[in-house]
């Protein structure tokens, strides 16, 4: 995902020294900064939430492993403490998420704020 804006940040990156008027040119380079300063606030609860997600799905992995592996009424019951723990790791998951979701949100606002 990032490999677009990093592309695009590169090539105006490179067409700064095409401009003749070197207001212009100034201009220009406070824009890359600044929406390179937002792509960064945009990307950072995203990449949160990312590393998130990996204990939580092999935590699954290996509850799903176990039950296949010793199906019987022992296995079942052994899970049963583990459930709290899955909930717990869906709720700070979930949370983390919505924070993800909320953050860009705010940028946004923010933005259009400062638009106006």
């Amino acid at each position: 995902m990032a490999s677009v804006p990093d592309a695009l940040f590169d090539e105006w990156r490179d067409e700064l020294t095409l401009h003749n008027n070197p207001a212009l040119g100034r201009d220009s380079e406070r824009q890359l900064r600044k929406n390179q300063r937002l792509y960064a606030r945009l990307m950072t609860p995203m990449h949160r939430t990312e590393k998130t997600i990996e204990p939580l799905l092999a935590s699954l992995q290996n509850n799903v492993l176990h039950l296949k592996h010793n199906l019987n009424s022992r296995a079942i019951a052994s899970l049963k403490g583990e459930l709290a723990t899955v909930d717990q790791d869906v709720a700070t998951l979930a949370a983390a998420m919505q924070q993800a979701i909320n953050e860009p949100k705010q940028l946004i606002e923010e933005l259009r704020g400062s638009a106006s």
